[in-house]
């Protein structure tokens, strides 16, 4: 939020400048950090992340802030050891860099088997594994390595809820699978939009704008789709999901380490959406309720949302 707003009252070149700066500042600050081996690394997954044969892993991962003793091409090795050849990982894959409806409305075209992910390294090495199954959803595309890859990717785009039915993150609650995050916090938890996806009439905050949009989408045998889907309203940039999950989300449920001076998850899937189910039917959700249904605020800070793109 502090950055898109940053980017709209600064100056483009002290914004740049600023960005330079803060690029930096990163990496010097990686540089100090203890260097995590392999062998760390695996009790992590193990431990600490709770990682084990034959579970279905969803892997949100960011290497910018880890200091890695091995070739980081190691680290999707190490987690496809961690689950072993019976677990399944799936990773985000969406190919976008800016506003999903404005992609959409150039009526562009996704190419499942070509288009790069923006997602990281990690996941775009995952994407090019031989086997990998990539979901055809226009703006949440997951990519998926494993025995049950095809089954819980083959649906994605089959409902206009991008995180709803047919989903792979719904479908990852339904095989009791697991959600963790390696050098990141749960702010980039995509699965918490599960819940407001697939009950979007009771909860608190209307989430997706009404408008429905379609995406060319071409798959893996080049057959082209359209693919119907919502997009998030601006709106929900005035949320904060790492102090909700602190203050609401039981350590069962989402834990939250530090360890080597990087930030790592782990949560159960069919656990979290039920415990946030049950919060949202107690208006506690992870936006402000200033943006809550019929709140008086609400219209203001829309509006506010959508300025700051």
């Amino acid at each position: 939020m502090w950055r898109r707003l940053a980017r709209w009252v600064v100056p483009g070149p002290v914004h740049a400048w600023g960005r330079t700066r803060l690029h930096h500042h990163r990496q010097r600050r990686v540089a100090r950090l203890p260097a995590v081996g392999e062998d760390e690394f695996r009790r992590l997954l193990a431990e600490d992340l709770g990682l084990a044969s034959g579970q279905v892993v969803f892997v949100h991962a960011s290497l910018v802030g880890l200091h890695l003793a091995f070739p980081f091409y190691r680290v999707l090795a190490l987690l496809r050891e961690a689950v072993g050849p019976t677990g399944t990982l799936l990773f985000p894959s969406t190919q976008l860099r800016e506003r999903p409806e404005t992609w959409l409305a150039r009526d562009e075209v996704f190419d499942v088997r070509l288009h790069p992910t923006s997602m990281g390294v990690i996941a775009e090495l995952a994407r090019r594994q031989r086997g990998a199954c990539r979901s055809l959803h226009p703006t949440h595309a997951v990519a998926a390595l494993g025995p049950l890859a095809g089954d819980l990717t083959r649906a994605h785009g089959t409902s206009p809820w991008p995180c709803g039915a047919g989903s792979p993150f719904a479908a990852l609650a339904e095989v009791g699978g697991r959600i963790i995050g390696l050098g990141v916090d749960p702010s980039v938890l995509t699965f918490v939009h599960c819940v407001e996806d697939l009950w979007p009439t009771g909860f608190p905050v209307q989430t997706r704008r009404e408008q429905l949009y379609g995406g060319r989408v071409v798959a893996a045998d080049g057959c082209e789709h359209r693919i119907q889907t919502l997009v998030a309203h601006p709106r929900i940039r005035w949320r904060n999901i790492p102090t909700y999950a602190r203050r609401h989300l039981p350590a069962a449920v989402c834990q939250v380490h530090h360890r080597y001076g990087a930030p790592f998850y782990a949560a159960a899937a069919a656990p979290l959406l039920a415990a946030m189910a049950d919060l949202a039917a107690r208006r506690v959700t992870i936006y402000t309720r200033l943006i809550h249904r019929g709140c008086p605020t609400e219209p203001p800070l829309s509006w506010l949302a959508g300025r700051l793109g």
